[in-house]
């Protein structure tokens, strides 16, 4: 699959989010909003009662990091639960994943 951009509209937790991709393929250009990404790679803490703090640590570092910014998205081509899985690289070229991993917000993970 190619690689897309994607503005990041809305965070949902640490390892997700809300976003437009838009793009072109072949002389098509496209516009697709309100599409969840489910960042590969990571799994963080999620917004339950016992994980809620950790969880919100989570969503709000990745706020700091995209949200209202562009992404390049990298989508093996698969869904989950409705949302794209993607690897997700910010305009530097740093993986978000990466990025959350090493500042131990939240865990590889492969599933």
């Amino acid at each position: 699959m190619h690689d897309v951009e994607a503005l990041v509209t809305r965070v949902v937790d640490g390892d997700t989010f809300v976003c437009t991709v838009y793009g072109h393929i072949l002389d098509l250009e496209f516009d697709l909003p309100n599409q969840y990404i489910r960042i590969i790679g990571i799994d963080t803490p999620e917004l339950e009662k016992e994980t809620y703090l950790a969880g919100m640590k989570a969503k709000e570092r990745l706020e700091d990091l995209i949200l209202n910014k562009k992404v390049r998205l990298h989508s093996e081509g698969k869904r989950s639960f409705h949302r794209i899985l993607a690897k997700v690289y910010m305009e530097d070229e740093r993986n978000v994943a990466d990025v959350l991993i090493k500042e131990g917000l939240g865990v590889p993970y492969e599933g």
